[in-house]
């Protein structure tokens, strides 16, 4: 089953070392660019940033090809951009 998530979960995780529960869960996690660009930021704490400087290959990057819903415009990019990507993929879990 695919994944997509946002950035907290994949944040929090890391940070209290229990990412490797993704795997086990999912085939796949997506993050769309907004929460790839979110996890690396330089307020974003230093183990998050280098564990996603070597994200393992379960964990990809991609964006949503539609435009975002303008209902979604409320939200954080990361967010909207995640949910988006999850209703295109038809992924099993946001």
């Amino acid at each position: 089953m695919v994944a997509v998530s946002d950035t907290s979960c994949v944040n929090y995780l890391v940070l209290i070392e229990y990412i490797q529960v993704l795997p086990e869960l999912y085939a796949q996690v997506l993050v769309p660019p907004a929460v790839a660009e979110e996890l690396t930021r330089p307020r974003s704490p230093g183990l998050v940033r280098s564990w996603v400087a070597l994200a393992p290959p379960w964990l990809r990057v991609q964006a949503p090809r539609r435009p975002f819903d303008s209902r979604l415009d409320a939200l954080g990019s990361g967010e909207s951009q995640a949910i988006a990507l999850a209703l295109e993929v038809r992924a099993g879990r946001l």
